[in-house]
């Protein structure tokens, strides 16, 4: 397969498309009506409006989303001895179980105290768990990452979200695009409103994009339907930015360009069309330059009217909107919640469409709309005209995240028009990250303001509170990947291999792994920035977990929250809770057992046992999810990797876009001290890419790209993966940065038939079954 890999040159442009967000609910929206409708009209009585004036009612909104969690920082004092690795490793227990390591390889395995290869050429490794259930056959120590718990979050979001996505709200999405198409050609065909139909045409031919991108064919009249097809079709297409026939500014219609995980079903497929079309159709009211426009005002205000005016199509718009606030966060754009207050204000509660043209009401109007929020994720426009960046209203606005804050920051059109990873990692309080980025990117080279609007940034980062963080799953998990760029260089007490330069490049690769899953699992949402098992066996051997506590503590907190947002709007299913407690419980266990490998306590039997089957519990909670959504069609088979791609930032001018992707995962082999030994472990790390493409690969072409081939045997229906030779010049795509840690040097590491007696120590005393006669797993 052949692609044309990029230079990163060209001048940018910051604007919107993907999901999440950090500060998403934390930032006040305006409240809501305190007055509820008693009753509504039929629809035909509501949507009729005179030339005189007659009314509409507005539904009161529910009350926003509002996060309320309570995360508490763990604190644990180190102890952990140091020990030094002999020159022949003759001091590290079961070196003999493993061979094949190379003199690089043990070179820096001797100096860091760990290295990490790459995968193999035959019969690699193609998910992250997979180097634990290997593990367990061959009575190899394991080492428990961040990277393989992350992962474990990213399963869990990922799967959740589709799942929902698939069943309650692409019902919601088609239930409140029926109602609102149905009652936008109410209006638009009532004679008495012929002075607005010019701006009836837009709202109902909007209305009607989205009813036909979920694959429904109502019969519109001959205007509309020529205004849809012309929309439809470049939506389709996905090939350019061009003006887009309903709102009148250009649309980066490569947005529309399925990838995430909605490739794998059709309803996906569909409700990621529609959703992207209400995130990204808005109508300017006023512009980057301040300019304010009366006509775009009055159609928005005729648009949420119509919302308001139902009680279902408010009902079905907050669950909608409520549920991806959950996940993701606050729209960055003007929603329902900045609207229906300066409708209340300007015109009071019970207003016809024709008022919003009344023209003594214009001066207090504008006011109004002046003194709404802007949006923080705006287009950083050079060469490309046309483009809206101003304030805005959308039927369901894309999603503020601070990453995407930080990154259309560091960009700047000509000097610095390509972000990075670790903009974001550095920005977040990482200084090896800021190091890095200095050393193999340059940025202050070319763009004098780098350094000065990044102290910015971590100014920002630094003082935001736990509930910022909190605010919503998508800023939770960012604020876990922060802490898994810690350093524990200068931290006495860390264990030996955690101490080093080497190790702190790790730990920012892991948080970049994390971060490129995120990413492609909000793909959707996000506003991007863009510029020009059995009873244990006898003699187990050791396990560690890799100790960075504050990641853990925060990811056990995330699902903490993840319970009770999703359970307090009714979003909770009861397959989805029974994995979260499953999560939640080994958590703990991750949590408690890091905490006394640095305190150099015992672990229990039954913490023992759950880690040593962690490979076997995150395939069956990915199993059970993938079970779980393929029942409700929301994908078709269970994800047979781990590698995932997502676009983050477009260059329009250039036609590029900086993909962050996870690839086939490494594995790490790490020396870990146990009262007063030490021993070697393996464990799993993610492999991180970042690059500039033409397209906006989807995971499919990822996976062609990294060598991984599927087929479907049509006669028996099942499908079969193949591995080939990957595409010339994709080790090109991993940073240099990572050569540090990363052996470049073939994979041929095994492990040997030696026997190694483990000390009795680490495993537990007289492990009880559980009431089934089983041990817990």
């Amino acid at each position: 397969m052949k692609r044309r890999w990029l230079l990163r040159i060209g001048a940018i442009v910051l604007t919107s498309t993907q999901l999440l967000s950090l500060l998403g609910c934390t930032r006040e929206e305006p409240q809501t009506f305190s007055e509820l409708v008693n009753s509504s009209t039929s629809n035909k009585e509501a949507l009729k409006v005179t030339e005189t004036g007659s009314i509409m009612q507005l539904s009161a909104l529910p009350e926003k989303y509002i996060a309320d969690y309570n995360y508490k920082d763990i604190t644990c004092v180190p102890q952990v001895e140091q020990m030094p690795v002999a020159d022949d490793f003759s001091n590290v227990i079961n070196f003999d179980q493993f061979e094949g390591f190379t003199s690089n390889q043990l070179q820096m395995l001797k100096e860091n105290g760990f290295v990490v290869m790459q995968p193999r050429a035959e019969y690699p490794y193609l998910k992250l768990h997979q180097v634990y259930e290997g593990g367990q056959y061959t009575k190899t120590p394991l080492f428990i990452t961040t990277d393989a718990v992350l992962n474990l979050y990213h399963i869990f979001y990922s799967e959740s979200l589709k799942g929902l996505e698939a069943s309650e709200l692409n019902e919601e999405l088609n239930r409140f695009t029926g109602i609102m198409l149905k009652e936008s050609l109410a209006v638009y065909e009532n004679p008495e409103n012929a002075s607005i139909k010019k701006q009836l045409l837009r709202i109902t031919a909007c209305y009607g994009v989205a009813n036909k991108l979920l694959g429904e064919n109502t019969k519109l009249p001959d205007e509309v339907q020529s205004l849809v097809d012309e929309e439809v079709n470049l939506i389709n297409t996905a090939k350019e930015l061009t003006t887009s026939p309903i709102t009148g500014k250009k649309l980066d219609y490569t947005q529309y360009t399925v990838r995430g995980h909605y490739t794998n079903a059709e309803r996906l497929t569909r409700y990621f069309k529609a959703m992207m079309w209400y995130g990204q159709a808005g109508f300017e009211m006023i512009d980057s330059n301040r300019k304010f426009s009366l006509e775009n005002t009055q159609l928005s205000l005729m648009m949420s009217l119509l919302i308001l005016n139902s009680k279902e199509a408010t009902a079905s718009w907050d669950r909608i909107y409520t549920a991806t606030s959950i996940y993701v966060g606050a729209a960055d754009d003007l929603t329902l919640y900045d609207i229906q207050p300066v409708i209340k204000k300007v015109y009071g509660e019970k207003v016809g469409l024709l008022s919003f043209m009344d023209s003594s009401k214009e001066t207090s109007l504008r006011n109004e709309i002046e003194g709404l929020r802007t949006p923080e994720i705006q287009n950083k426009l050079v060469i490309t005209q046309g483009v809206a960046t101003g304030m805005q209203f959308r039927v369901m606005g894309q999603r503020y995240t601070i990453d995407a804050d930080i990154m259309q920051n560091l960009m700047e059109p000509f000097l610095r028009p390509v972000p990075s990873g670790l903009d974001v990692t550095a920005a977040l309080g990482s200084e090896r990250s800021e190091e890095l980025v200095l050393k193999y990117y340059k940025p202050n080279e070319k763009w004098e303001n780098y350094l000065p609007t990044l102290k910015n940034l971590q100014d920002k980062c630094k003082v935001l509170s736990n509930k910022a963080w909190e605010a919503n799953l998508y800023s939770g998990w960012v604020w876990a990947i922060s802490s898994a760029t810690k350093s524990f260089e200068k931290i006495e007490g860390m264990p030996s291999f955690m101490r080093n330069e080497a190790w702190t490049d790790k730990s920012i690769h892991t948080a970049l792994g994390s971060y490129a899953e995120l990413k492609h699992d909000t793909v959707l949402y996000s506003k991007q920035p863009v510029a020009e098992m059995g009873g244990p066996p006898e003699n187990m051997p050791y396990i560690y977990v890799e100790p960075n506590i504050e990641v853990y503590a925060k990811l056990l907190s995330l699902t903490e929250n993840t319970m009770t947002s999703l359970s307090s709007r009714n979003l909770l299913r009861d397959e989805t809770k029974e994995v979260l407690e499953r999560i939640q419980k080994d958590l703990k266990i991750i949590l408690s057992c890091a905490k006394k490998e640095l305190t150099n306590e015992t672990f229990t039997a039954e913490e023992y046992d759950r880690l040593s089957s962690f490979g076997g519990m995150v395939d069956s909670v990915s199993t059970q999810l993938a079970s779980m959504n393929m029942s409700i069609d929301a994908a078709t088979t269970e994800n047979y990797t781990s590698a995932v791609i997502s676009d983050v930032a477009t260059i329009l001018d250039a036609g590029n876009y900086l993909e962050l992707g996870s690839g086939l995962p490494y594995e790490i082999y790490v020396i870990c001290p146990y009262k007063g030994k030490l021993f070697l472990a393996q464990g799993a790390t993610f492999s991180y890419y970042e690059f500039l493409s033409d397209t906006r690969l989807t995971d499919e072409e990822w996976h062609k790209l990294l060598g991984i081939e599927k087929s479907i045997n049509k006669e028996y229906g099942f499908e079969s993966i193949t591995m080939t030779t990957p595409t010339e010049g994709l080790k090109d795509l991993v940073p240099e940065w990572t050569k540090s840690f990363v052996s470049t040097e073939p994979n041929k590491v095994t492990t040997t038939s030696v026997e190694v007696i483990w000390d009795d120590a680490m495993l537990p005393d007289n492990p009880t079954p559980g009431p089934d006669g089983l041990y817990d797993y």
